[in-house]
């Protein structure tokens, strides 16, 4: 397993005991209020993220956090936002993953977020992402890709023929990994957001994101009559569900596609869409 090593106990001074945290990809540990795990080349989804983790912690520290909680970036001692064997420091957030009950409120917790994170400007690297998630993202948006792995095709084609164009949207910055683990519930506390990844696009896309992993990708169809009065929620949906079936054509993630929560998800979004 992992351990903290030396040089992060003494950049952070983490001095109490740590232990390990549930969840997630990569190995994060908790020390006090402070969380610190190592960041690899993707862990934003975005090809960039060494270079993104300064931007996105100094335009963090700026965000004031009304109707939300917000993990938070925390420096080294040496003024550093990321180590260079990629350790960064984080506020730790309370709480528990949240359940269907929890939905409304996520919602509003969602709206509040990308309420203030619409004045932070967009770097360009956010628009030069070569991982699976920029590749997925820009393709849902934009033209359908010339290939797509031979067990999704037929499902990214139904969507595809189900995406009609949008209005002019206002792009922005969004949290574009609204996953059930990434917000935490506390009782007489707004919803937490932890793991901010940062992509560029409608405020409202982040809401089909988390809509979509909620609902659909549980298997739980009716969850989509909190998110209704979206406007233009079923395009938005659309796009989520593409964005998902995309990046799993590009990391050709199909074994127990059969099985699979993704297949699963796109088609409960085709039935609900077309019904």
């Amino acid at each position: 397993m992992t351990k903290i090593p030396a040089n992060v106990l003494c950049a952070y001074k983490l001095k109490e005991s740590f232990f390990l945290l549930e969840g997630g990809t990569r190995y994060a540990y908790r020390a006090g209020d402070l969380v610190v795990k190592q960041m690899v080349s993707t862990s934003f989804e975005n090809s960039h993220t060494y270079q993104l983790v300064p931007w996105l912690a100094e335009q963090l520290t700026c965000v004031n956090d009304d109707g939300f909680r917000l993990s938070r970036p925390v420096q080294s001692m040496d003024g550093e936002w990321i180590l260079e064997d990629g350790w960064t420091a984080w506020t730790y957030i309370e709480g528990h993953l949240l359940t269907p009950k929890d939905i409304p409120a996520a919602i509003d917790s969602i709206r509040a977020l990308h309420l203030v994170l619409r004045e932070v400007p967009k770097h360009p690297l956010l628009g030069q992402n070569d991982s699976a998630w920029g590749f997925a993202h820009q393709h849902c948006f934009g033209d359908q890709p010339a290939w797509v792995h031979p067990v999704l095709v037929d499902l990214v084609d139904e969507l595809y023929t189900l995406r009609q164009p949008l209005p002019p949207m206002t792009n922005q910055l969004i949290h574009g990994d609204l996953n059930h683990e990434n917000l935490l519930v506390s009782p007489g506390l707004p919803v937490g957001f932890i793991d901010l990844t940062p992509f560029w696009a409608p405020g409202d896309f982040a809401l089909a994101m988390f809509a979509n992993w909620i609902g659909p990708r549980q298997g739980d169809v009716s969850i989509l009559r909190y998110f209704e009065d979206i406007p233009y929620f079923n395009q938005l949906l659309i796009r989520a569900a593409i964005r998902m079936l995309l990046v799993v054509s590009h990391l050709e993630g199909v074994e127990g596609w059969e099985t699979s929560s993704e297949k699963r998800a796109a088609e409960i979004v085709l039935d609900y869409v077309t019904r």
